[in-house]
């Protein structure tokens, strides 16, 4: 609560709110951004061995 304005009534508006919570998610995520980016690449090299495995039969 402001001291100045003890009776004041503090407002927030969805523009200022959803601001303030993009920047919020821009810096976490771009904290993790390497974290992020491995997750990625592992996902599509898995996705890529399936697809070799499933058409290419590799004798025992």
């Amino acid at each position: 609560m402001n001291d100045e304005a003890p009776n004041a009534i503090q407002v927030a508006d969805r523009f200022h709110l959803l601001q303030n919570l993009a920047e919020v998610l821009e810096q976490a995520l771009g904290a993790q951004g390497k974290a992020l980016k491995a997750i990625d690449t592992a996902q599509r090299l898995a996705s890529v061995i399936d697809t070799v495995t499933l058409f290419c039969h590799f004798p025992e």
